[in-house]
């Protein structure tokens, strides 16, 4: 979604998917792009090959504007910091020689990148080499780096589920060297299970039609502004992210 949105505001935008393949990414952007909340095309469908006519020509319309938008993907795995530099540059004087600055370079996701072995088998210390490596790139470039991020098992055993900086994994570097950290919380993943107790299964799944769109976007840490959370929509199922005024 951030990639989506920042190309389409007429940023160059540089993406290196550490995990998902090509088809899979490109999949998640035709539903985003192609997104209406009375008729959503869910991605599974389009991996599937479970789309109608219809929807066909409405993802063959997305897929022209997709290719239109200023984005430069790698989706390679095992990328080492050093290997995400070169590439990153190369990618930033490609979009130089178009006449379009490379302004935002998206890393999904930290945890993947390949440590450079100097730190072999304290994980902390590689994370740590990975993050500031990260923020001198986005220096170096002069480019905004959103780097997402796993969080620590922890958040599953407790009753508040919300995320806060201390459920960052691995390494509190990553803290230190963001200048914005951003969690994403959505209440209905939390309340997807079924219960046996038929009383508390009409409780959950009427908290689930309530909330089945939510998402809150949690500003935990922000060196330029203000902290806060930021409510927004979401149908997961097609990866739409909307503004919470967003009416299906």
């Amino acid at each position: 979604a951030a990639v989506l949105r920042a190309a389409k505001a007429g940023h160059g935008v540089g993406f290196f998917s550490l995990e998902m393949h090509g088809i899979q990414i490109g999949a998640r952007m035709l539903t985003d792009l192609a997104y209406t909340g009375e008729h959503p095309i869910h991605y599974e469908d389009i991996l599937k090959r479970r789309v109608d006519q219809r929807a066909r020509q409405r993802i063959e319309a997305a897929a022209a504007q997709l290719d239109a938008l200023p984005i430069k993907a790698e989706e390679q795995r095992g990328l080492t910091l050093a290997e995400i530099a070169s590439r990153a540059r190369k990618m930033a004087n490609a979009f130089d020689k178009i006449g379009q600055r490379m302004t935002v370079l998206v890393v999904d996701h930290m945890g993947l990148v390949m440590p450079s072995g100097r730190y072999k088998g304290n994980r902390v210390q590689e994370v740590g080499e990975i993050s500031d490596g990260l923020a001198t790139l986005a220096k170096d470039l002069n480019v905004a780096v959103i780097a997402l991020c796993q969080l620590n098992r922890g958040v599953e055993g407790r009753e508040n589920k919300r995320p806060g900086l201390s459920d960052l994994r691995d390494s509190g570097s990553i803290e230190q060297d963001a200048s914005l950290v951003i969690f994403s919380y959505r209440p209905a993943y939390y309340l997807r299970d079924r219960l046996d107790d038929h009383t508390a299964e009409a409780a959950r799944q009427m908290a689930l039609d309530t909330c089945k769109n939510k998402l809150e976007l949690i500003i935990a840490k922000n060196r330029n502004g203000a902290l806060g959370t930021v409510d927004a929509f979401v149908d997961i199922g097609a990866n739409a992210i909307r503004n919470a005024s967003y009416q299906r």
